[in-house]
């Protein structure tokens, strides 16, 4: 039998309520986790060095009440347009005005750098084909994935967020299995945390300037706001994801940044290459390093997917 709910939206149109608990909590996770984080964090350790875990745990405090207000907004008022609508209910039409096309704008850049970055992993494989095709044809075809319904969407959502979580956690295991001398590697040790200029080569002002690159990172999070108004019960799932997400966040990010400046030198973070995929080299191979080159290409689409969720009009 079908439970699915629908709501009218502001417009008079309607929303399927079809995304479950496990669905929200996914896109909470997997809108954080794209190629923001695992490219990324290659400039934001050449930034910091090895004090941007610091940085990670700032991003992460900061996110966690953002979050935390949202959820609580979102719990009450569980509309089409989320933070959008909060602010012309709270401030005025004129600030929610402003709310939705910076928020719209700002995706105009998202979904259009993780395609780039898409293209980018694939061209690794398929050096003939320009990055543009690839960063087209993933456009392409996470837009007709969003096409398809709100289900299928929460869905596959949630098994790419799954594939880089695994993922992550199986890094952080294998990266303290070398760092604690189980198999060891030449040159991976937690030596890598205060030597070549110290744990903040750059000062405190490395941690300041890195945390733009961070929050960028952060950015997805607030997914759970606006996919709200298509949970089935959202005084239930929302809390219930928020809870999950603030482990995930502290979890995967600061353990695996920490995992991360213990393997590679901070100076070695390449910006044109993905650090996890240097670091999966040094500790596990080549075969190793094109899966997470896979799992880094998971992550972008998975980003794409979840930024086709602005908040409606």
């Amino acid at each position: 039998m079908d439970t699915t709910v629908e709501t009218k939206t502001a417009s008079g149109g309607e929303l399927s309520k079809s995304l479950k608990s496990r669905h929200v909590t996914m896109l909470a996770v997997g809108g954080v986790i794209g190629a923001g984080f695992f490219l990324g964090a290659g400039s934001t350790v050449n930034t910091a060095g090895p004090a941007v875990i610091i940085s990670y745990l700032l991003g992460g405090l900061i996110t966690f009440l953002v979050m935390v207000l949202l959820t609580e907004m979102a719990v009450s008022t569980p509309v089409a347009g989320s933070f959008q609508k909060y602010a012309e209910m709270s401030l005025g039409p004129l600030p929610g005005f402003l709310t939705g096309w910076t928020y719209w704008l700002a995706f105009l850049i998202g979904p259009a750098s993780e395609s780039i970055a898409a293209g980018t992993f694939l061209n690794v494989w398929f050096p003939q084909v320009p990055v543009w095709v690839f960063a087209l044809v993933v456009a392409a075809l996470m837009t007709v994935v969003n096409l398809i319904g709100v289900k299928f969407f929460g869905e596959l959502e949630f098994w790419l967020s799954l594939i880089k979580v695994v993922a992550l956690v199986l890094f952080i295991v294998g990266g303290c299995v070398v760092l604690f001398g189980i198999t060891p590697v030449q040159n991976v040790t937690f030596s890598n945390l205060t030597s070549n200029g110290g744990f903040a080569p750059a000062g405190i002002g490395g941690v300041i300037t890195a945390m733009m690159i961070v929050m960028f990172s952060f950015g997805g999070t607030e997914s759970i706001g606006t996919a709200a108004e298509e949970s089935e019960k959202p005084e239930r799932d929302l809390p219930k994801a928020l809870r999950s997400t603030l482990i995930r966040i502290l979890v995967l990010f600061v353990l695996s940044i920490f995992v991360l400046v213990c393997i590679l030198p901070w100076q070695k973070a390449g910006v044109s290459s993905s650090p996890f995929v240097d670091a999966t080299n040094i500790i596990a191979g080549p075969v190793a390093a094109n899966i997470m080159n896979f799992v880094v290409l998971i992550a972008a689409l998975s980003c794409i997917d979840a930024a086709f969720t602005p908040p409606a009009a």
